[in-house]
């Protein structure tokens, strides 16, 4: 659920677990049950990167590929 952001895991009168998320953008929020989850939580940059000069706009530090 790309552009999904996580805000809370509860339980249903069944003991079900359900997911609250948020669109990004819209802020819509839905809830959907699940039994298993993958979550990859929002990152940013170590200040000391930024400090130095070595992340681009979104965090990211060029390496070349074949290398790094």
């Amino acid at each position: 659920m790309f552009g999904w952001e996580m805000l809370e895991v509860k339980k249903n009168e069944h003991k079900q677990k359900i997911a609250v998320f948020q669109n990004v953008d819209t802020k819509e929020v839905i809830e959907k049950p699940f039994n298993s989850a993958c979550i990859n939580p929002p990152s940013k940059p170590h200040k000391f990167l930024s400090d130095a000069g070595l992340t681009n706009a979104t965090g990211g530090i060029d390496v070349n590929k074949y290398t790094l």
